[in-house]
């Protein structure tokens, strides 16, 4: 380790040795005064005594020479250390993680580190003497300037977080510490340590500038408050916490759907219990209907029909929707298939409110009573996230109104810009903003794979394109309209789907398959097993009806070959339907079994086949459905 430098001593040494020097010379001012009074003095004499008073002052002369050239060269080494310290300081100041800032009572800047010059993408020069609130996010500013004035009054240290916004319009996360202090303290420590403050130590500002402050420390102006301020870069920070409180949310949401899934299985079951007996026996007394002959007013005749269709109908429309609630329940993705639109978008907007901005208005402007579609269910919520992102993206900054809409009408239109073409009757999703628009020029490329016009800092993608590609595989149509600095509509038009002859209308006696077989019917549901048997009984069949199915085995074993088939409940308290399946055929191996559930999650329709059961039917059931299904497991 260098030598330290001792300046005290130096100073000590260097008067001392100007002391000698003066007293040499009073010496030899004696030696004249005293030779010149003296007249009895030999010129020879006078000049021995002064040659040996110049000899001894030469050898101190010659002494002091080595002494100081020794301290200089000391000097020197002592400057160089000092100047590889302050280099390494430099250094060490401006490759610190942390940005650092002096800044004055009015908030400017007085120095900075290389470190916060990189955090705004700015050279140094352009950071010096510029107010530091010109680098900070505009919501954030007021928030700063209130709590950077608490500084001055509460000398303690303090922190908090700031959005900065950088040259190139990016924005970062810091926390920031300060520490109220005075530049005379700076000036102190500099005294103290043999040299001077310098708060510019970066090499950025003209040397005259540096020297005019320097030569001010001891002045007045040496005595304001200035902040030292550290900033360290918590923009990932914050993502993850960010990340970490939306898997949060997600987990949460993942444990209520899965509450909610228990739940909606329970009530599936029981409401299609429920609806089981209004679907059976309201076939049948439209069949019974039209059959009787005695009613004089034909008009009041088809009136009746007409009320017994709408109680099917919506039967048929209630036991979809009990289904689509269980799935989304248990947030599951449906094969294409039946489905209506408005409980996906039911499922969406609830998710969607909480997390709207509060600058955005959300209107809901859908129609209950639209027919269902032919789709996709999770391929349909990728179409609507897509294009509600998408609105929502475009009101951000100012707020505006999302409009969504579902209606199902006659529609006659063209699109230029998509080339699709409506004309007829359709369900209609329509996606509305008041957001800044897209320009005309664009509105040809918008379905274009990744193109975007957001802002290059914004991520682009599939969106629009696979929305395109998903509306047209569901054979639909997307149109578009926009109008910059006024908002973009979208609308999505699919065919509405039209019930099967078999679920909208009851097929005759004589249209269905009959038979005489013997059934036993197994449900611990008194009116399951009466409509059971009616509706069987109407095919031809002779029904045996049991609640409790330790019993229906029991008869069944002491007549073994009595049955043709057996049609049993799945969830019974004391056995399920795959126990009794399984019982039933240790008795009777080749004896056709069927399963009628209103919902179980304990046996598949896979896993039923594989243990031998002909059949897996879903309640409310159908006569027309039944008929079939009984006929195809008794002709196997």
């Amino acid at each position: 380790m260098t030598k330290q430098l001792d300046l005290k001593n130096m100073i000590a040494v260097s008067n001392k040795k100007a002391l000698e020097w003066n007293m040499a010379q009073k010496r030899i001012e004696d030696i004249f005064t005293r030779f010149s009074n003296d007249s009895e003095c030999s010129p020879d004499h006078i000049r021995n005594e002064l040659n040996n008073e110049l000899r001894r002052m030469w050898s101190d002369l010659e002494t002091y020479k080595i002494e100081l050239e020794m301290q200089n060269d000391e000097l020197m080494r002592a400057f160089q250390d000092a100047e590889n310290v302050r280099k390494d300081y430099v250094e060490l100041f401006n490759s610190s993680p942390v940005g650092y800032l002096i800044l004055n009572s009015s908030a400017i800047i007085i120095n900075a580190n290389q470190t916060f010059a990189d955090m705004v993408k700015s050279q140094l020069t352009q950071i010096y003497q510029k107010p530091f609130q010109n680098f900070i996010a505009q919501k954030d500013v007021s928030d700063f300037l209130s709590r950077f004035k608490s500084y001055f009054r509460n000398p303690l240290e303090k922190f908090f977080e700031l959005t900065l916004n950088d040259s190139r319009h990016n924005s970062i996360v810091v926390r920031l510490e300060g520490i109220r202090k005075h530049l005379s303290d700076f000036a102190k420590k500099g005294r103290e340590e043999g040299g001077s403050i310098d708060v510019n130590f970066n090499n950025n500002v003209d040397n005259k500038k540096l020297d005019k402050d320097n030569s001010n420390i001891d002045n007045k102006e040496s005595q304001e408050e200035v902040l030292l301020i550290s900033l360290s870069d918590i923009t990932l920070l914050k993502q993850a916490e960010e990340e970490k409180e939306t898997l949060k949310n997600l987990l949460l949401h993942a444990r209520k759907m899965e509450a909610m899934g228990t739940l909606a299985a329970g009530i599936a079951h029981d409401f299609n219990n429920i609806l089981f007996p209004i679907l059976g026996f309201g076939e049948m007394l439209k069949d019974e209907l039209s059959q009787i002959q005695t009613i004089d007013d034909l008009t009041k005749q088809d009136d009746m029909v007409r009320m017994v269709d709408s109680i099917i109908t919506n039967t048929i429309r209630a036991k979809t929707l009990v289904k689509q609630i269980f799935t989304f329940s248990k947030d599951t993705s449906t094969a294409l298939g039946p489905l209506y639109l408005n409980m996906i978008l039911m499922q969406i907007l609830v998710s969607l409110r909480p997390a709207l901005p509060t600058n955005i208005k959300l209107v809901d402007g859908i129609d209950n009573t639209c027919n269902m579609i032919m789709a996709d269910a999770e391929k349909m919520h990728i179409v609507i996230m897509n294009l509600l992102t998408n609105a929502i993206e475009s009101m951000d900054m100012v707020g505006g109104t999302l409009t969504i809409t579902l209606t199902e009408d006659y529609f006659k239109e063209n699109c230029l810009y998509t080339g699709a073409s409506v004309n007829g009757k359709y369900v209609c999703l329509s996606v509305k903003d008041t957001g800044h628009g897209i320009e005309t020029e664009h509105l040809s490329r918008i379905f274009d794979p990744y193109f975007s016009t957001r802002p290059k800092f914004k991520s682009g993608g599939l969106g629009l394109s696979l929305v395109h590609g998903i509306v047209s595989s569901h054979k639909g149509f997307i149109t578009v309209k926009s109008e910059l600095n006024k908002g973009s509509e979208f609308r999505i038009f699919f065919p509405p789907y039209l019930s099967s002859g078999d679920e909208q209308k009851c097929l005759t006696k004589k249209e269905l398959p009959v038979g005489n077989e013997k059934i036993l019917v197994i449900d611990d549901q008194i009116a399951i097993t009466k409509v059971l048997s009616i509706m069987l009984q109407r095919l031809g069949y002779k029904v045996f009806t049991y609640n409790d199915p330790k019993a229906a085995l029991d008869f069944m074993n002491h007549n073994r070959k009595y049955f043709d088939l057996i049609l049993t409940d799945m969830t019974m308290p004391e056995m399920t339907g795959d126990e009794v399946a399984r019982k039933a055929m240790s008795i009777e191996p080749k004896i056709p079994i069927l399963i009628l559930t209103g919902y179980s999650d304990k046996l598949s329709p896979e896993e039923a086949l594989k243990i031998g059961v002909k059949g897996y039917l879903m309640k409310p059931i159908s006569l027309a459905d039944l008929a079939i299904a009984v006929r195809g497991a008794l002709d196997v």
